[in-house]
């Protein structure tokens, strides 16, 4: 038992980061506070205008997602990375943010169907093979 290395307890794994990560973006997603789109009724009256103030509160409240994302991870783990991980966390919120944007644009309606369904037992209509030798 010499030569073993002992475990730290307060090492971050990567699979413990990601899970973190993807946590976190899971409770800024459902966080009441965080204002999910451009308020009907803004700007002026003008077309330009309020597609201006629509934009605006869509980068708006982009940005404050990233940075409640942000806030969170270094909230959790901000003792433990150095500068350039936590420049590297920002950017990669960022990224994150980006592929969130896209779900969210695509139109889905209530009633739509899933893509792939959860098969937790095989069918029974299917026919099994035996395996070939």
């Amino acid at each position: 038992m010499r030569g073993e290395p002992t475990k730290d307890v307060k090492k971050l794994t990567r699979r413990a980061f990601a899970r973190t990560a993807a946590i976190a973006a899971a409770t800024v997603a459902i966080a009441p506070g965080v204002d999910a789109g451009p308020r009907p009724g803004t700007g002026t009256g003008f077309a330009g205008d309020s597609t201006r103030a629509g934009a605006d509160d869509a980068v708006s409240a982009r940005q404050a997602e990233i940075d409640a994302r942000v806030a969170d991870v270094f909230r959790r783990y901000g003792d433990r990375l150095s500068a350039e991980q936590k420049t590297e966390v920002r950017r990669l919120a960022g990224e994150l943010q980006k592929g969130l944007d896209k779900l969210r644009a695509y139109p889905l309606g209530n009633g739509d169907q899933p893509a792939t369904v959860l098969r937790l037992a095989p069918d029974a209509t299917e026919v099994t093979r035996a395996p070939r030798r």
